[in-house]
């Protein structure tokens, strides 16, 4: 094709060749001795499937499934109750349901140990031991770099704690501040529980601005943004059947048509944007890109399936949630063989997105996502569209509006936030993990945008008694390059919530993917580390990072943080820095205390 494929023009297409077209998630990065932490361009980390083993922490311990999202619907006007279901469902009480977040977890002062009162073993054999396993990675990216990475630009630092008597076991280079990656995920989250429970939800509510004459509202449906990203990694679905429940919920009600507009209010949230020091702000082509905003579906991502049909037929072809509210065009056409030459074009301009190209008969379904240029209107689209499904019309237009004068709530759709928990810390969903932030900075200060999440994870940190000097977030996915943050607040963090509560403790450790088994660790760390490490991996170029738990064949459970940061050079996470992270681990697991 002739149209380019950058981002960087407001005329250009991006096309998404058959080759790129997989789902992405962004990991994490980070350091070595004493130097400055080197960020760059982000090469996204592919999401592993999900499955439903999981390794050995914490006595064994497992985390039972988490609550469901469910939708909760008031009276329409005087209309008389409903009935209640729980689950993904409908419930329709006498009133609307108020949900509050619960009480945050309390942390104890015995929790607030700095980090310089901690007992440093004396482990020379095993020090020397990861000491060569680093200078092996470095030589590796100097070989791999032609010198352009070495001894000089690259920094390595890492930390352990034995969970038992919360000793050090190793430290190298832990208060250096470098780029964590997606390893920043883990303070999102675990900033989350702290601040947030485990029982606060999501709350998007729906609202009449206007009088019911019969089966008719005169006047406007107004939308409450709560920041909810409506997404199930399995399951782009999801989105719509959720807003369909809202309408089976208003027709339940007794509503049939809307004379006004759909009125979007994002009220307090942010508009949808890039962080500062995204790597590539306008990467629509990625997943990894997606904008986290008050109201969204799917977390700003559109998805695709490609379906063969019969040779020289067009295949079926289909967008995900639909409507997406630009130009569709699908023409994807079934050809004979494996061939897979199927593109994805998105043009800005015109608010064109094109399925095209061709497809072999011998193939399985083919299937991508990417970053939706405008989510609330993606939102927007949606929900009319489900609606009209269940027998709402709406007579308006897709409207936006902050602060709309509102009316009697109709409904609300109410999802636990910790429903995300395994998007964010097993799958890196970058939108999912931004959400959450938002709603840190609005549960507590009422404003969902960036920097009020970021002062609100601050916070929970300085309480728990982390050094906070160092740290820098911009955002709550770890894309951004300006982020800084130290092993050693990663390390005890990691250390302070294996003392939590079940409720708080188990829902973070279980949504850690599971090396040798689950997520982005399910191809690594296989032998005797499999099962036996949860970790949140992390990656962009110029940083690679690894940070959780491991369990040890001895039966003692460590917390452990690396990170790397190394020059913007291509190939050196796969070369150097996985290979040493998994190698390290595995000295962990085999490490026996004296």
């Amino acid at each position: 094709m002739s149209e380019s494929s950058t981002g960087g023009s407001p005329r250009a297409a991006i096309w998404l060749g058959a080759f790129l077209l997989v789902s992405l998630a962004i990991g994490v990065v980070g350091g070595w001795p004493g130097l400055r932490a080197h960020t760059g361009f982000v090469e996204a980390e592919e999401a592993a499937p999900k499955t439903s083993e999981r390794g050995a922490f914490l006595g064994g311990r497992v985390a039972g499934d988490l609550a469901a999202g469910h939708l909760v619907a008031g009276d329409l006007v005087d209309g008389a109750p409903g009935r209640g279901v729980t689950g993904r469902g409908v419930a329709a009480p006498a009133g609307p349901r108020t949900t509050t977040a619960a009480p945050p977890a309390t942390i104890e002062p015995s929790l607030r140990r700095r980090s310089d009162d901690r007992r440093r073993l004396a482990e020379p054999a095993l020090v020397g031991r990861v000491e060569t396993l680093v200078a092996e990675a470095v030589a590796r990216a100097s070989s791999a770099s032609k010198g352009r990475a070495n001894a000089s630009n690259v920094a390595v630092a890492l930390r352990v704690i034995d969970l038992a008597d919360g000793s050090v076991v190793l430290e190298r280079q832990p208060r250096l501040a470098l780029a964590p990656a997606s390893n920043l995920k883990l303070v999102t989250s675990l900033a989350a529980l702290v601040a947030l429970g485990s029982e606060w939800n999501f709350v998007t509510r729906f609202e009449a601005a206007g009088q019911m004459v019969g089966t008719r509202l005169e006047g406007d449906l107004v939308v409450r943004a709560g920041g909810d990203p409506l997404f199930d990694d399995d399951d782009p679905e999801l989105a719509e059947r959720r807003l369909r429940e809202v309408g089976a919920a208003l027709v339940d009600g007794g509503l049939r048509s809307v004379s006004g507009d759909l009125v979007l209010d994002l009220g307090a949230f942010a508009d949808a944007s890039p962080a500062p020091g995204w790597p590539q702000p306008n990467g629509h082509w990625t997943s990894s890109y997606a904008l986290a905003a008050g109201l969204s579906v799917n977390a700003g991502l559109i998805s695709y399936e490609v379906d063969p049909g019969a040779v020289g037929a067009l295949a079926r072809a289909r967008f995900v949630p639909s409507p997406t509210g630009l130009k569709e065009k699908l023409a994807v056409e079934t050809v004979k063989g494996r061939t897979n030459d199927v593109r994805v074009g998105l043009y800005e301009a015109t608010g064109r997105l094109d399925l095209v190209g061709s497809i072999g008969a011998d193939l399985p379904t083919f299937t991508g996502r990417f970053r939706h240029p405008d989510p609330v209107d993606h939102f927007g689209h949606v929900l009319l569209a489900s609606l009209a499904a269940e027998g709402v019309r709406v007579e308006g237009r897709i409207r936006l509006e902050r602060d709309a004068a509102g009316g009697t709530e109709l409904a609300r759709l109410v999802t636990p936030w910790i429903t995300y928990l395994e998007a964010i810390n097993t799958h890196s969903n970058n939108a999912v993990a931004d959400a959450v932030l938002l709603a840190l900075g609005h549960e507590r200060f009422g404003r969902g945008d960036r920097e009020s999440g970021a002062a609100r994870v601050r916070e929970v940190l300085e309480t728990m008694g982390a050094d906070t000097s160092a740290f820098v977030q911009v955002g709550g996915s770890g894309l951004s390059r300006d982020n800084r943050v130290t092993v050693e607040i990663l390390s005890e963090l990691l250390a302070r919530v294996a003392e939590e509560p079940d409720a708080v403790r188990m829902p973070f450790v279980e949504s850690l993917a599971v090396g040798g088994r689950t997520g982005t660790l399910s191809d690594r760390m296989t032998g005797d580390a499999a099962g036996r490490v949860h970790a949140k991996s992390g990656f962009i170029v110029g940083a690679s990072a690894l940070s959780g738990y491991v369990s040890t064949l001895e039966g003692r459970e460590l917390a452990f943080s690396f990170i790397v940061s190394y020059p913007r050079l291509d190939g050196l996470n796969s070369s150097a820095w996985k290979p040493m992270h998994d190698a390290i681990a595995l000295e962990l697991v085999r490490w026996e205390r004296p």
